[in-house]
């Protein structure tokens, strides 16, 4: 039996170097959840914190385990302390 072989590789090592590719291309989901609610604004992150707080429901984060949206909220919350309670925008 032959064995498919893809550009010198054999179908093991092929799929672990491919595997690894893609892995180093797809972003942790809680750190592309915080970039996506950073793009949305100051105040758009200061809501998103205080819905997280509250139980309620952030969009674009929905599919997100209630251990992932904790470590979302911490997260926000780390990116926010050094504005302390206002946006630069409002100083």
């Amino acid at each position: 039996m032959v064995r498919p072989v893809w550009r010198g590789y054999n179908r093991a090592t092929f799929f672990r170097f491919v595997g690894f590719r893609i892995k180093d291309m797809v972003q942790n989901p809680i750190e592309k959840s915080v970039e996506i609610l950073c793009e949305r604004g100051c105040v758009e992150v200061r809501r998103a914190i205080a819905d997280l707080e509250a139980g309620r429901e952030v969009s674009g984060i929905g599919h997100l385990t209630e251990e992932e949206r904790r470590a979302v909220l911490d997260e926000l919350r780390e990116v926010m302390m050094p504005y302390g309670d206002s946006c630069p925008s409002e100083r």
